[in-house]
């Protein structure tokens, strides 16, 4: 096969001004928690390049659509900034054409070949021929058997999509949601089909750095057709890493003595076992004796804090993760 050179189409992202400099350049600049995909529709697609090797490149109509019924097309929608893929969670929704002789298929891809990656078309998916990657793959095609396929790929090479996905059928124009966790070990995926609730789960061990060649990626989606074709769409789409907190309370949020219970509720990709809180008193009425700490700095959720004097007082717990990414978050007690 003769390679074309790939045409793009960039949509630039505020604030990133180096997307393109030398790969080694880009992972010694700080990559911050807001420079991470999300997007609840793609009604705006900054920080998105789009590539193609045959016919037009991806298009946008509220969603990415990777292929759009036309035979041979492979497309590619990475994002331009680099991200960290030591530990991840990122969550995508897509559907395809509702045919049950529709193709061939699409792929998540991390990748650090650069923004413009583009692989071939038909069963490669649009993947085949990145290197220095990892994917996981959907195969609606799977050389004319069709049905529902799924895999995992490294390497930019073909697609094994080997596996069924037992209930799932990719091909019943239903809208289906996937889940990818890494912890560092063991790449798991869970989808559902939001038609009906059934799903679908897998894993991998891997080391994804180690296999790419860094601890950061562009990431993104790449989508094919060959002989027989479908319309492919991703219509949602975020991406993050480190730990995240969902709650954190006081009970009783209004003492009349000295103590209150504060817990925080977290989640990280590496798991919570290895999570550290630590406890820190943010304001306290003027001339107050400092708060103190049942447990801090602890992999426990929760403490009791003991306040002396009435008045208002705000706490913060900081948590961190293994590979030392941190997220805080305010709690205020009124002692009465």
């Amino acid at each position: 096969m003769v390679r074309r050179q790939a045409r793009s189409a960039l949509l630039p992202l505020k604030s990133v001004d180096s997307a393109f400099k030398p790969l080694e350049l880009l992972e010694n600049r700080r990559l911050l928690s807001g420079s991470l995909p999300n997007y609840t529709s793609f009604v705006h697609t900054a920080g998105l390049q789009f590539n193609e090797y045959n016919g037009a490149s991806v298009t946008v109509h509220h969603a990415l659509e990777l292929t759009d019924s036309n035979p041979t097309e492979d497309r590619s929608a990475f994002y331009t900034n680099l991200v960290n893929v030591g530990a991840f969670s990122t969550t995508f929704s897509f559907a395809s054409t509702k045919n049950e002789v529709s193709a061939d298929g699409f792929t998540f891809t991390l990748q650090r070949q650069g923004p413009t990656a583009c692989g071939y078309d038909g069963h490669d998916l649009g993947y085949a021929g990145i290197k220095d990657s990892v994917a996981v793959a959907f195969n609606l095609y799977n050389y004319s058997a069709y049905g529902s396929q799924f895999g995992f790929a490294a390497k930019g090479k073909v697609p094994v999509t080997a596996t069924p996905m037992g209930s799932l059928d990719l091909h019943d124009g239903d809208i289906f949601t996937c889940t990818l966790t890494y912890d560092g070990a063991t790449l798991s995926a869970k989808v559902v089909d939001t038609g009906n609730g059934n799903t679908f789960t897998d894993s991998e061990k891997i080391n994804i750095p180690a296999v790419i060649g860094g601890s950061t990626a562009y990431v993104g989606f790449t989508g094919s057709t060959g002989v027989q074709w479908s319309t492919q769409e991703i219509t949602s789409w975020s991406y993050g890493y480190g730990p995240t907190i969902s709650s954190l309370t006081a009970s009783p949020a209004t003492v009349t003595k000295h103590v209150s219970t504060l817990t925080a509720i977290a989640a990280d990709p590496t798991g919570t076992k290895t999570l550290v809180y630590d406890w820190t008193e943010v304001s306290a009425p003027a001339g107050a004796r400092p708060a103190t700490f049942s447990t801090n700095g602890t992999h426990t959720d929760d403490t009791v804090v003991t306040v002396f004097t009435d008045g208002d007082y705000t706490f913060q717990v900081t948590v961190k993760d293994k590979n030392g990414y941190t997220v805080s978050d305010d709690v205020n007690v009124v002692r009465t």
